[in-house]
């Protein structure tokens, strides 16, 4: 009897332990969850997309809890925007997340039923932006045809524009100081570079285009310092290993 009545206290004493061991768990369970609340949301790579549609886009505000933030779904969300080709994201303790993103460049604009922007790889961007008022328009592909934002185009003559348009960005300064417009012509199969800045056109024919390009932009070169250039109709590449000025 003595043992039991001794025992009590110390029952009493274990659970008076017990309590506080969970109210002082709870408090710093209670302040790490504030200190784990996200402050602050870094964004690097766009520039076609402002910061703050590159959170939007993410799903992820400030004031959620860092560990509640699935980075692969994140990830996923912010590759669903077609600007956006590749998407890295990561946690810095103890309550920022940093997006890391690397874009699509529009490389030329595409005008139809309305306008817009194509990469390189021909994916076909949701729209066009500031930055690409004065890339070169892709012009006489029938507006019939049906785009989906984000996807590569099988369409062949704008895939072939788009590639002309890579080429020229890439290697050929002086074609791309001159191009304006690359046009499609249905009735005859053949591709023309139309300028604002010049009067003559360029008809480029339907086939060889490294070669034509090639032989054009050193035609331009050198001929761009005395004005020739605007004295011409026309700079016909059409025929094979010729290049035909009148």
């Amino acid at each position: 009897m003595n043992n039991n009545k001794s025992n009590k206290p110390k029952k009493l004493y274990t659970l008076i332990i017990i309590f506080i061991g969970i109210l002082i768990l709870s408090i710093i369970y209670a302040n790490n969850q504030f200190v784990f609340l996200i402050n602050e949301i870094s964004v690097s790579g766009n520039k076609e997309l402002t910061k703050n549609e590159v959170i939007n886009i993410s799903e992820i505000n400030k004031g959620m809890n860092i560990f509640s933030t699935n980075i692969g779904n994140t990830i996923n969300k912010l590759k669903d925007e077609p600007y956006i080709r590749y998407a890295f994201v990561s946690r810095t303790f103890p309550n920022k997340i940093v997006i890391n993103i690397l874009e699509r460049e529009p490389v030329a604009l595409i005008s139809m039923d309305e306008i817009y922007s194509f990469d390189i790889s021909g994916v076909l961007l949701s729209r066009p932006t500031k930055s690409t008022k004065n890339l070169p328009k892709i012009t006489g592909i029938e507006s019939v045809y049906k785009f989906e934002f984000g996807k590569s185009t099988i369409h062949a003559q704008i895939r072939q524009g788009v590639d002309i348009i890579g080429q020229i960005n890439n290697s050929y300064k002086e074609i791309q100081d001159f191009i304006s417009e690359l046009h499609w012509d249905r009735k005859y199969k053949e591709w023309t570079i139309i300028s604002k800045k010049y009067n003559p056109l360029i008809k480029l024919g339907a086939d060889d285009f490294h070669s034509k390009l090639y032989a054009l932009n050193s035609y331009l070169e050198q001929n761009h310092e005395d004005n020739k250039i605007n004295k011409l109709k026309y700079i016909d590449l059409r025929f094979k290993n010729q290049l035909i000025v009148k």
